[in-house]
């Protein structure tokens, strides 16, 4: 339980706009195995906002929650799965803010792909369609149809990933996945 007090304490600082409390919150999961990024393409619903949009796992924040709990949350909501404690999940800030404040995502890892392979695709209550996951290469992050929102910080986003896959490589040596 210290290891969620110390993540959740890192986790809640106010986003780059200042006074502005996240709305929503999400995790770009990184598998440690292959490099790749963790996608949700979600359902399409005719009217709906982001309809058949590609963005990270996550969600609105619900009454009381910091963006990380939210984050949490929405992933086991999303993949079935309680989230791995990793030996350095929360020792680092790998967090960015949307630019206009209202969304805080997080930058995280899980061992591998097949950590995901029995999750219960049934598992997602918001979604009565069901959201499609997969794996893509950083490289190709931006060329998804991603939700607007989300494509205009990619920058952002994929700073802080190679940022996660950089230190990697200087912890085991090179690695091919990254090209």
């Amino acid at each position: 339980m210290p290891d969620v007090v110390i993540t959740n304490r890192l986790r809640t600082s106010l986003s780059k706009k200042e006074g502005v409390v996240p709305m929503a919150a999400g995790i770009a999961v990184v598998a440690a195995d292959t490099g790749r990024v963790l996608m949700v393409q979600r359902p399409l619903v005719e009217g709906g906002r982001n309809s058949g949009k590609w963005e990270f796992p996550g969600g609105r924040l619900e009454e009381g929650e910091t963006p990380w709990v939210t984050a949490l949350r929405e992933w086991k909501e999303e993949t079935g799965l309680e989230w791995p404690q990793n030996d350095d999940t929360g020792t680092e800030p790998r967090s960015w803010s949307s630019s206009d404040g209202k969304y805080r995502g997080y930058v995280e890892h899980i061992p591998s792909e097949l950590d995901l392979n029995d999750r219960d695709p049934s598992s997602d209550p918001d979604s009565e369609a069901g959201a499609v996951l997969a794996w893509v290469h950083p490289r190709d992050l931006l060329n998804h149809n991603l939700r607007p929102a989300l494509l205009a910080d990619g920058d952002e986003v994929l700073t802080r990933i190679a940022k996660w896959l950089l230190s990697r490589v200087t912890k085991s040596g090179p690695v091919n996945r990254l090209m």
